[in-house]
């Protein structure tokens, strides 16, 4: 499955070739990369071995074929993917003609989702293209050919520090391997969904937290469905309130799979940081969801402990379509200094097939689940570890 990118990059190929063939700068272009680095010696030879590691998962390429300043090759030997890969380099007019080589062979359950691996690896590996061409492009004032060192020291310094603790400021759901994982997820819960529904709706609430009254039940006294998800975050409500504060498109994102809300034109950056400028969210406020659909409302704010957003879209429809929403975020104090962390979704609908595709039980939930059960579970990694976010 061919997944190759190229773009070209306003640098001369001994700025552009010194600066790829050092992977520990794949940190800094690469998306969902957390760490990486050389198995043997540098610089990059034939038989070097290196690493790659994408959240939890490592991987680890070995170089097949190199001439340098034109070709690399090398072979992936480890990880969730098989296959081979490498980098083109060609002198234009303009700069360098980058092209990043990948031919892959998913394993396992990655390769029963065919046409959807090979677009979302398409369209990551040219979105990682574009950011080498910013990353060498914006750090290099004077492109003369020679001038190789200075402009990759000037390069990396565009990361900052980043690039010496060798992480980036990126979530481990913006990369390939985590959307392949969320993809994979909506397949087998739809599949599971006779045996495990019912269940699936209280994931990670503790004694009667499924049950409990909460902050915005009201706004749907009588849901036709609904879901109270829970996990314990290691970290205050004060501190969990932030990432909860900013949630919405064009604003914190949703902490999720990126590249599937992307796949669906969402317009999602998911932050790995706290924005002041999106931490006093007001009641009545508008929350998009996604770029061009209607927004939900803020309907309820109680810092640290609660955020309330209600959505009922259809409430003008002229076809008589009808359906209401919530979706509660609500934070309390644990055990130990540490909190609970609960979602809930309760809709109502109306009789109609339109009201039951966009507001019944079924996809809606499947969907809700996956996303929220991510979302729940990075809103636990960033409020535990503020600092680096990672």
């Amino acid at each position: 499955m061919d997944m190759s990118a190229a773009t070209t990059i306003r640098a001369p190929i001994e700025t552009v070739y010194r600066y790829v063939t050092d992977p520990a700068n794949d940190v800094n272009w690469r998306t969902g990369v957390t760490e990486s680095g050389w198995v043997t010696d540098p610089p990059m030879t034939l038989g070097s071995e290196g690493y790659v590691q994408a959240g939890t998962r490592l991987g680890t390429w070995r170089v097949t074929a190199i001439e340098p300043g034109a070709n690399v090759d090398w072979d992936l030997k480890a990880g969730p993917f098989a296959g081979t890969g490498g980098y083109r380099f060609e002198d234009t007019d303009t700069g360098t003609r980058f092209t990043l080589v990948a031919t892959v062979e998913p394993k396992g359950l990655y390769r029963l989702l065919g046409p959807l691996f090979g677009r979302l690896g398409r369209k990551r590996n040219q979105a990682d293209v574009e950011r080498l061409k910013t990353v060498l492009e914006d750090s290099t004032t004077s492109l003369s050919p020679g001038g190789g060192t200075g402009n990759v020291i000037s390069a990396r310094r565009v990361i900052g520090s980043k690039r010496g603790s060798r992480r980036v400021d990126r979530s481990p759901s913006a990369g390939l391997p985590a959307a392949v994982e969320g993809a994979a997820l909506l397949i087998w819960h739809t599949l599971v969904t006779p045996f495990i529904g019912r269940r699936r709706r209280r994931w990670g609430t503790i004694g009667t937290e499924a049950t409990d009254p909460l902050p915005g039940d009201d706004l749907v006294p009588a849901p036709k469905w609904s879901y109270t998800l829970g996990v314990t975050v290691d970290a205050p409500p004060e501190v969990v309130w932030p990432w909860i504060a900013q949630v919405g498109q064009g604003r914190g994102g949703f902490y999720t799979y990126q590249m599937l809300e992307n796949l669906v034109g969402c317009r999602i950056t998911n932050t790995t940081e706290i924005l002041p400028e999106h931490q006093h969210p007001l009641v009545g406020d508008d929350i998009h969801l996604h770029w061009d659909a209607p927004p939900v409302k803020v309907e309820l704010v109680d810092p640290p402990n609660a955020l309330v957003l209600l959505g009922a879209p259809t409430e003008t429809d002229t076809d008589g379509m009808w359906g209401i929403s919530t979706w509660q975020f609500i934070v309390t104090p644990y055990l130990d200094g540490r909190s609970r962390l609960l979602t809930r979704g309760r809709y109502d609908h109306g009789p109609d097939r339109k009201s039951r595709l966009l507001f019944g039980r079924f996809p809606l939930e499947v969907i809700s689940f996956v996303m929220s059960r991510r979302m729940m579970i990075e809103m636990k990694r960033l409020a535990e570890h503020p600092r680096s976010g990672t």
